[in-house]
């Protein structure tokens, strides 16, 4: 269950985290929620204050997360690739519907790219993407450390 309050902190409507698909959450302070495993795909979560949020396996594909404050020990990235959304909270990664560690993708994205059918190009594409995404990881961690 998750509890959606106002900006003074009051609970104005709770809901079963598999429910908010596509819902509207713009403003919404879900700050330190338990959004493990929530599908969020297609919510508006504008300007939500998501801060230390457990978003641990949540999909957020096609989520809007513009201006939302995400301020917390984990790093959300969502990249619109040539053919699925990427998704990665810290090294937890989702292409589309397959879920890896970030570790675990870059030793294995060629054979999983070429079974699923992408192009020699998508490939190089999304190895791109996961190179970023473990750049970024890393940046931040030499930051945390500094």
């Amino acid at each position: 269950m998750i509890e959606i309050k106002n900006e003074n902190g009051d609970v104005i409507y709770t809901v079963d985290a598999d429910t908010l698909s596509g819902a509207n959450l713009r403003w919404a302070n879900l700050r330190g929620a338990d959004l493990r495993e929530a599908d969020l795909s297609g919510a508006d979560l504008r300007w939500a204050d998501l801060r230390w949020a457990d978003l641990r396996e949540a999909d957020l594909s096609g989520a809007n997360l513009s201006g939302a404050d995400l301020r917390a020990k984990q790093h959300i990235s969502q990249i619109h690739g040539g053919r699925h959304i990427i998704v990665a909270i810290n090294d937890d990664v989702r292409i589309g519907c397959k879920r890896k560690s970030l570790a675990e993708w870059l030793e294995t994205f060629e054979a999983v790219g070429k079974d699923s059918g992408y192009s020699t190009a998508q490939i190089a594409e999304y190895k791109i993407y996961l190179k970023a995404i473990a750049a970024v990881l890393e940046a931040r961690s030499v930051e945390a450390r500094s």
